[in-house]
């Protein structure tokens, strides 16, 4: 996350689940102190995204995910 950031790209992290949720954070927090030595902070916003669930195998049926986006000031 904290090299995507410093080359400029956009980054974004999807989620679903409780221990993938909290490691998502523990990696926002491990790359916002990484960033810190470049006078960077990390922000981020979290939105609820439906997405396809290829292990319900159904065409009506989604899955409720997490999307972490991420951005530095």
């Amino acid at each position: 996350m904290a090299q995507r950031i410093r080359d400029g790209d956009q980054v974004a992290c999807t989620t679903k689940g409780p221990v993938p949720v909290l490691i998502a954070v523990k990696a926002i927090a491990i790359a916002n102190t990484y960033l810190a030595d470049d006078g960077k902070q990390i922000k981020f916003t979290v939105s609820i995204c439906d997405l396809e669930n290829p292990e319900i195998r159904s065409d009506t049926v989604t899955s409720t995910y997490l999307h972490f986006a991420l951005l530095a000031r």
